[in-house]
């Protein structure tokens, strides 16, 4: 089914046709979404982080999958339907039920693969592998991705809106910051340390809606828990390790560093992203392994979310490392801050004796 006739069905279910928002990815064209079953199957009845993905397959069936741990539904549109129509069934009467069995068999009918792409796919079978005018290389197949995958987010450039928080065309080189004109978002690509190999992607919501409804998106759904945004750039030996949520705050301490860090107590740290809510069990154990100082430096939302997720951090590396916080200024996140001078200034009053 095509995306113009996916978005029906879904509105004749109860979606908010305001809250779909389709991109191209690397994988094929998407529409992403509050999951349809939450109030069924998600823990607290609800989707308060879009974690819903359809993929659009005009020529063939399209699939979704719920990408939130207490759902996790995976299958054709059609048995998504049929899920729906299944956990809410006796709330309606049963001429209502027959009606919609019958509906969903028509739609059931409707998304299937014409012979042409029935056709490709047999071909396909029997088809030598043959490198795309990108590659030159086959696709691997395991957590790293190739670089081609990230391609047309370079090819755009550097947004001016990343200029605008006070970053320069090396940061922009050093991070490989790229634009998803599709989602209109800055590009993160995410390398592991180990062969610099690519793991994934984030992208950062730029226009208003799109913060509102979910300001990170991880391309491919990789798992950001499993690393650390920056580990590919760690030199081979430092003395110390600041922790950080967003990549953002990652480049904006460490171009600190880089650029007046010299003769300072922080001279040989780096500074990487947890890219969530805090710290988890996978990248704490990354982190202790380099035997090192640890300084926090959360944000200070107004709402207290940063600092709770620096103490639940502290929690996993207390007793096994130094762990100092950074005692940042309200309402600020480590990115927003202008001066760098400032970035270092803060750090040196967490070394003061501020710990966790």
């Amino acid at each position: 089914m095509n995306s113009e006739e996916i978005r029906e069905v879904l509105t004749l279910i109860g979606v908010d046709e305001d809250e779909l928002r389709e991109h191209n990815s690397p994988r094929g064209r998407q529409i992403m979404l509050r999951c349809p079953l939450a109030q069924w199957t998600h823990a607290k009845g609800m989707d308060n982080k879009p974690s819903f993905t359809i993929k659009v397959a005009p020529d063939d069936q399209s699939f979704f999958r719920c990408w939130s741990g207490s759902c996790g539904h995976q299958g054709s549109f059609a048995h998504l339907l049929y899920l729906w129509w299944k956990h809410g069934k006796e709330d309606r009467t049963a001429e209502e039920n027959r009606k919609i069995v019958e509906w969903i068999q028509r739609i059931r009918e409707k998304d299937q693969p014409t012979l042409e792409a029935q056709v490709e796919k047999t071909i396909d079978l029997f088809r030598p592998w043959q490198p795309s005018k990108k590659q030159d290389k086959p696709p691997i197949n395991h957590d790293v991705f190739n670089d081609v995958e990230i391609e047309d987010f370079l090819a755009a450039g550097v947004p001016q809106v990343f200029y605008d928080r006070g970053f320069t065309e090396d940061d922009g080189r050093i991070w490989e910051i790229g634009w998803d004109d599709d989602m209109h978002r800055i590009t993160f690509p995410v390398r592991k340390r180990a062969g610099r190999g690519l793991v994934g992607c984030i992208g950062r919501a730029t226009r208003k809606k799109d913060v509102q409804f979910r300001k990170y998106y991880n391309y491919w759904n990789f798992s950001a828990s499993q690393y650390l945004y920056g580990e590919h750039l760690l030199p081979e030996e430092f003395e110390g390790l600041i922790l950080v949520e967003g990549p953002t705050d990652a480049i904006r301490v460490n171009r600190a560093i880089r650029l007046h860090g010299r003769g300072t107590p922080f001279e040989k740290f780096f500074c990487v992203a947890w890219l969530g809510d805090q710290l988890k069990e996978d990248q704490a154990r990354r982190v202790l392994a380099w035997r090192v100082p640890v300084y926090i430096f959360p944000d200070n939302d107004d709402n207290g979310a940063g600092q709770a997720g620096a103490r639940k951090s502290v929690k996993l590396l207390e007793d096994r490392t130094p762990v100092f916080v950074v005692p940042t200024p309200l309402g600020k996140d480590p990115g927003a801050i202008e001066e760098d001078l400032e970035v270092l200034r803060l750090l040196d009053e967490s070394a003061a004796g501020v710990t966790a």
